[in-house]
């Protein structure tokens, strides 16, 4: 939610998000649906879009389809995203650009792919684009007490009425922690791997 936050949207903008699978990709869309946001959801498999419309995400594409950008933009419309969130990296950098409408955001989140961001100057300079990173425990660090507390009472009145969940990709034991790692380096898995005492 402080990613959210941190990307300054309001009702009605468009935020385009890589690695939307993931559980950061899942409730991220969950918390932005909920305050009224767009989101167009990046996936690098064709089968992850099936999974994420089961879940009720909408606007799910796969980078691995030609034409993927073609169809966002269609999504999106002409004005552009307001905001993107890129935790793949490489070569989507640019494509991230290519969505964004003018004075747009890109967060770069992490680098799934471990390549290096490519950027498209082109984008950048006419659309006068805005680069930053996120960094999750230093924005919670640097967060006055205040906006905590109203982050966490929106997550808990989300939770407590249902319109917030994630999946897991099992629970184990602590004894079990050799099973848990294999699961947990699994591509594909429905979600986070969970260790229970």
């Amino acid at each position: 939610i402080s990613l959210l936050e941190f990307c300054a949207l309001k009702p009605g903008d468009w935020v385009v998000q890589t690695a939307a699978n993931g559980a950061v990709g899942k409730i991220f869309a969950s918390l932005a649906k909920a305050r009224g946001i767009h989101t167009l959801n990046l996936v690098r498999r064709d089968e992850a879009v099936a999974e994420l419309q089961a879940m009720g995400m909408d606007n799910v594409l796969s980078t691995a389809d030609a034409g993927w950008q073609a169809r966002a933009q269609a999504i999106i419309g002409p004005q552009g995203a307001r905001a993107a969130i890129d935790s793949v990296g490489g070569k989507q950098g640019a494509a991230l650009c290519d969505l964004l409408g003018n004075e747009g955001l890109l967060v770069v989140f992490g680098t799934a792919t471990g390549a290096p961001l490519e950027l498209s100057s082109g984008a950048m300079i006419m659309k006068h684009l805005t680069i930053k990173g996120f960094w999750g425990s230093k924005v919670s660090a640097e967060m006055p007490g205040a906006d905590k507390a109203r982050l966490m009472g929106e997550l808990i009145g989300l939770a407590a009425k249902g319109e917030l969940s994630l999946s897991t990709g099992g629970i184990f034991d602590l004894a079990e922690i050799g099973p848990a790692v294999q699961a947990a380096l699994t591509p594909g898995r429905a979600g986070k791997i969970l260790l229970r005492p």
